[in-house]
């Protein structure tokens, strides 16, 4: 741990040697994936992504200086103007998503959240006029992947949230509810969507998303 600015970090995946699992790892045994299986291929696509590393960043200031410094260390820039959406957002590295207007969550490899964060505290708060805070989420949620030709009508009967295109273009991300969990949906691409939600969420979310992809056929990779 490390308090050199009055802050405390610690690594919560230090020893290699520990396996880490996603809440949704055993989806394929004992039936929770019997019903996908079904229908091997259609109009939707779904994957639970690896562990993935989740830092939620608090600022305020000089947002402009602070979006240079992130696209430096992270090679994203800080989104904080409306002129960023219909960006595609790289889900292969790191996402960088504007969660309110000071509040924005880093997801990145897992193995490299750490040294993020340490990073990231640093320098940040080496910037005149900012006061960041960054607290370490990781473990605490998981990504589901959702795409295929009918994956925003799936959303349709999912969300209460407008995703039409003029409402809900490439590169938004929203919190809202999907069924009657919480979810952050970000729209990655044409046909791509991301679901960001709690551990707890996470088997709920999973069968419902089974259910309601049954009409358009479903594959899990």
């Amino acid at each position: 741990m490390n308090n050199q600015y009055n802050t405390f970090l610690m690594n919560q995946f230090a020893n290699a040697a520990v396996p880490m699992q996603t809440p949704l790892h055993h989806a394929l045994q004992a039936g929770v994936g019997a019903d996908a299986m079904q229908n091997g291929v259609g109009g939707i696509v779904l994957t639970e992504r690896c562990v993935t590393g989740h830092l939620v960043i608090r600022l305020k200031g000089d947002l402009l200086a602070a979006s240079s410094m992130m696209l430096s260390v992270c090679g994203v820039p800080l989104p904080y103007r409306l002129s960023y959406l219909g960006m595609p957002l790289d889900a292969t590295l790191n996402t960088l998503a504007w969660m309110s207007p000071d509040e924005w969550r880093l997801c990145c490899p897992v193995d490299r959240a750490f040294d993020l964060e340490q990073r990231l505290l640093a320098e940040l708060s080496a910037l005149p006029g900012l006061s960041p805070a960054i607290v370490n989420n990781t473990g605490g949620f998981t990504i589901i992947d959702l795409s295929g030709k009918d994956a925003k009508n799936l959303l349709k009967k999912s969300t209460g949230y407008d995703v039409r295109e003029q409402n809900f273009p490439v590169g938004k991300v929203v919190n809202t509810t999907f069924a009657k969990a919480s979810v952050t949906l970000l729209r990655t691409g044409e046909e791509q969507w991301q679901l960001w939600l709690r551990r707890s969420f996470a088997e709920y979310v999973w069968l419902w998303l089974q259910h309601s992809a049954k009409e358009y056929g479903l594959r899990i990779i």
